[in-house]
């Protein structure tokens, strides 16, 4: 599935094709490092930003069952979404 939205460019396969053709096996372990950690960080934070936006669709009256048809998610998942939405809204960890 392609991305969609302002963000559907792919900024992390240029830096990794960046990082790759880097000779120096250091230096290249050293960036590949940073940049994982940059994007496990992002990607946590994305986790947070679904499951706050899969409460939001709960909080407007959509049933786990709406939620799981119109994501394509599990009913299961949908809810432990809105769960983890939940927590992080009342500022407890995930």
């Amino acid at each position: 599935m392609p991305a969609k939205g302002p963000y559907a460019a792919s900024p992390p396969a240029e830096e990794i094709a960046a990082i790759e053709a880097i000779a120096d096996p250091l230096e290249q372990y050293t960036l590949a490092t940073e940049a994982q950690t940059r994007h496990e960080a992002a990607a946590r934070r994305l986790g947070e930003v679904r499951a706050l936006a899969t409460l939001r669709i709960h909080e407007l009256g959509a049933s786990y069952a709406t939620i799981a048809h119109v994501t394509g998610l599990s009913r299961a998942r949908a809810q432990q979404l809105v769960e983890a939405g939940r927590r992080l809204k009342a500022g407890r960890a995930v």
